[in-house]
């Protein structure tokens, strides 16, 4: 059934405050580190005017590959260096995730199918948090979702631009998070040829040209590497020297960390941590989804599914994503747009035949939960701008009303559950972000810093103040805590913590310039959202002149 613009304007309405909200967070500032991490390293590229080579605190690092931060670093270069304009180019890459979705499912199913799974994919909880605190999944999503669109049409018919289109975007994929990048790629294909019997398909001569371009579109981060690592071997790395960067690229930096034996390492998880991580990652559909991907693979085995592209590439990559011993809520982002396809799919099969009483059900209980909880958190937060909250509420409200009249049965309770997520996290973006960030001394220190001590050189002693790094307008270099214990009087600037201060205080006269709350962690605990009991759960930084 084709989109009818004046029938369907409520679908297209919440899609395009999907977008909005989505896009809502650009500005607020880096309340995690890595991504204050991950601008920092694309606004060194431009300072240095050196795009090859990747610098924190002046000093060589090795970790990701290049490709998020040479579009970051475009970004800057363009509009300046900001917030926003490191934030934008991923959201111009998770627009394009949508797009590419709404392609393969439109293909492969049906245009009403294509619109469900773009707002389930733009409407999942970890998708918008992760559009605010932006990392390498939104490029990841489309990079992916992409490569398999276009090698999707290449198995179908032989064009030299899905070739080149595919195997351009595997290899940007491959330059933003590694080979593992491959996987659910290549599951997509294989499996879908292999389901449908089609086991001479696997070995035409495109694949393996699909395969050799790839190798090529990877080229400039093997070169990369190479100039920065691999051709000054004396180099110190990892306490080491010899660090080979091609070989962390090419399997230190996936193998070492699926098994956990690499430089970098954290404790085992479970093998049910991405189970229980989807029931609010990919909420509010992680119900629709258990039930869909139940129903496709019970499908499969009978060979009666559409395509086998979305379930044998989700699939793949959850279970290598559970096997690993390095697990991270934020990977499972980059498998949404298969899960969404699958969900929409299955779902828009139950819509036909009249069967969503249970789905009703659970999004209302959903629904409701989640609504509770958005004004029950409110109230203990207390922040200051109570009527922005109490107009966004009205905003909602007048939204339920409007496709209320305007829709019914399976229709508005879809929409009412985008409806419901995307309001908690308009609220997250507009009022509890911006409170978060308020208290975050890495954020508001560099203000200070920029306003009364312009020009005058500054440390931190800790690796991990990369919002400071990144906000301070003068180069921040790294001052090891057993550099500060050695040196009778730096005579400068330096950013420190209250274990730090003290430390120094015992040997040295200390001039504290400025004292900043700060709250801690990266998780909120009650302590700081109840308002009574907020200053409990702040510590305090300093800037010091010793």
């Amino acid at each position: 059934m084709p989109f009818n613009l004046k029938k369907d304007f409520p679908w297209l309405l919440v899609l395009l405050l999907a977008v909005a909200v989505n896009f809502s967070g650009i500005n607020i500032g880096f309340f995690t580190d890595d991504p204050a991490l991950y601008a920092a390293l694309a606004k060194n590229m431009v300072l240095r005017g050196n795009y090859w080579e990747l610098f924190s605190y002046g000093k060589d690092w090795l970790d990701k590959p290049h490709f998020p931060f040479w579009m970051a670093a475009l970004s800057f270069k363009i509009f300046g260096i900001a917030t926003w304009s490191y934030k934008l180019p991923a959201l111009l890459f998770f627009l394009l995730s949508g797009f590419y979705t709404y392609l393969f499912a439109k293909k492969n199913y049906d245009q009403k199918t294509a619109f469900m799974a773009v707002l389930i994919l733009f409407s999942a909880q970890h998708i918008l948090m992760s559009n605010t605190d932006v990392r390498a999944e939104p490029y990841l999503m489309a990079l992916i979702i992409g490569s398999v669109y276009h090698f999707y049409r290449l198995e179908k018919r032989f064009t030299w631009i899905d070739l080149l289109l595919g195997s351009l975007l595997a290899g940007c994929a491959v330059m933003t998070k590694g080979i593992f990048a491959l996987i659910p790629i290549g599951a997509s294909v294989i499996g879908e040829l292999i389901f449908k019997k089609r086991f001479s398909a696997i070995f035409r001569w495109k694949w393996l040209l699909a395969i050799v371009l790839t190798i090529v579109f990877i080229l400039p981060e093997i070169y990369s590497l190479y100039l920065q690592f691999d051709s000054q071997p004396d180099k110190l790395t990892f306490q080491n020297t010899h660090i080979s960067g091609i070989r962390w690229f090419l399997w230190d930096s996936q193998f070492g960390r699926f098994i956990n034996n690499g430089p970098i390492t954290r404790k085992s998880g479970s093998i049910f941590f991405y189970v229980h991580t989807l029931i609010w990652a990919f909420a509010p559909w992680f119900f629709m989804l258990a039930y869909a991907v139940f129903t496709a693979v019970k499908t499969a085995f009978k060979k009666q599914l559409n395509e086998y592209y979305t379930l044998c590439g989700g699939l793949s990559m959850w279970l290598i994503f559970s096997l690993s011993s390095f697990q991270l809520p934020f990977y499972t982002n980059i498998i949404f747009p298969f899960f969404s396809i699958i969900a929409a799919a299955v779902f828009r099969k139950a819509l036909l035949n009249n069967r969503f009483g249970f789905f009703k059900i659970i999004q209302v209980l959903q629904v409701c939960i989640l609504l509770l909880a958005v004004f029950v958190f409110n109230y203990f937060l207390q922040p200051t701008i109570t009527t922005l909250f109490l107009t966004e509420a009205a905003g909602f409200g007048i939204l339920l009303f409007y496709l209320s009249r305007r829709t019914s049965g399976f229709n508005f309770y879809f929409l009412l559950s985008c409806c419901a997520i995307l309001f908690i996290n308009f609220y997250l973006n507009t009022i509890f972000y911006p409170l978060l960030t308020s208290y975050k001394a890495d954020v508001q220190a560099p203000v200070y810093v920029n306003q009364k001590l312009p020009g005058k050189p500054v440390y931190v002693t800790d690796s991990l103040k990369n919002a400071f790094q990144f906000y301070c307008e003068q180069p921040v270099q790294l001052l090891s805590k057993a550099d500060l214990k050695n040196q009778v009087s730096i005579k400068k600037i330096v950013y420190v913590d209250e274990i730090t201060l003290k430390n120094l205080q015992q040997k040295h006269n200390i001039e504290i310039i400025k004292v900043i709350d700060n709250y801690p962690n990266e998780i909120i605990y009650k302590n700081f959202i109840w308002y009574k009991t907020r200053r409990q759960a702040l510590d305090k930084y300093y800037i010091i002149h010793y």
